[in-house]
């Protein structure tokens, strides 16, 4: 992806709205969250800093390395990840 200037990201909620985000891919503002179930989220924020847990819109974090990239944490710092965004039917 080459952007002249840097490229463009988008928040977690902004991104389910993107216009092409299916297709072509974008960066992506958020933290990765496991929720309780083992699931790896990518969500707009935090709810708890103790707890943790996902703060308003969420995605469903379908990537290679997600755990790894947590290193045993229940949550991420802030990060940005590339990829396409694909809403369920």
């Amino acid at each position: 992806m080459d952007c002249p200037g840097g490229c463009p990201s988008f928040s977690v909620s902004r991104a389910l709205t993107q216009p092409g985000a299916d297709v072509d891919p974008i960066l992506v503002d958020g933290f990765l969250v496991v929720d309780d179930d083992g699931t790896v989220l990518l969500c707009d924020a935090v709810a708890d800093t103790l707890t943790g847990g996902c703060a308003g819109e969420r995605l469903l974090f379908d990537g290679q390395g997600a755990l790894e990239l947590l290193a045993g944490a229940e949550w991420s710092e802030e990060l940005q990840l590339l990829g396409t965004v694909h809403l369920e039917p």
